[in-house]
This record gives structure tokens, C-alpha cells and sequence, in this order.
């Protein structure tokens, strides 16, 4: 799993565990912080590696060796690479900046700031 094929909304299973994709992490400095490495937050951003956060759906009991079984993907073409070339403004068609926007299950925090930043 990585940023070009994990999407906004994936909800996987993992043991009894269903959990989905609400969107990208976002590098700062606590990173750096965390490993002792200056400047690893930087590095993070330059090499798109940022990660994304779960929120979860259905608790329960996760186990070594459990697979993760993808059982949804509501927005097959907003990956997170892709959500953050908009949140970047390195890609700015509109009708990609829509579909973030109106991205199913995405955070509402994130709505809110392409909203804002792109005046809609």
C-alpha cells in the first residue's frame, strides 16, 4: 500500500477490524522530532511519502498475519498521491478539484480547505 494506489474512502478489513481512508497526513516538524533527524519532515514532503489517516468503522481484535482485504472503494480515481497534487495546486482541472471536493467519506476538514482555497 502507498499513496498512488490507496484511495479517500477505502474501507479495509483487517481481522475483525473495518477501517476506512478519511485522508493524506500532512508533514511537520514532530516527525523530525520523533526520529532525531532534522529536516525528516522536508524529506517526507519532497518524496510524497506522507501516509494517510483511518478512521475506524467496526472495532475488534487484530491478529499478526491478519490480512487487509480492501472491501470498498467509493472514489477510484482520487488516490492520495492525486488528492494531494490538488491540495498542492500542482494539479488544478476543475473537474478533479471538484471530485476531491465532493470526495465520498473524505475528511471534512480537508472539504473544507479546498473549498476555501479554491473558491467554491
Amino acid at each position: 500500500m502507498h499513496e498512488q494506489n490507496v484511495c479517500i474512502g477505502d474501507i479495509y478489513q483487517i481481522g475483525e477490524c473495518r477501517i476506512q481512508v478519511s485522508g493524506p497526513r500532512m508533514p511537520c516538524f514532530k516527525i523530525a522530532e520523533k526520529f532525531k533527524t532534522p529536516k525528516l519532515d522536508k524529506f517526507v514532503a519532497k518524496h510524497a511519502i506522507h501516509g494517510w489517516y483511518y478512521r475506524v468503522l467496526t472495532t475488534g481484535t487484530l491478529q499478526l498475519n491478519d490480512t487487509v482485504e480492501l472491501i470498498e472503494r467509493p472514489n477510484p480515481i482520487i488516490s492520495i498521491a492525486k488528492f494531494l497534487e490538488v491540495v498542492q495546486g500542482k494539479e488544478t482541472e476543475q473537474a478533479l478539484v471538484l471530485q476531491c471536493i465532493e470526495a465520498q467519506d473524505l475528511d471534512p476538514e480537508w472539504r473544507e480547505r479546498l473549498v476555501r482555497e479554491h473558491s467554491y
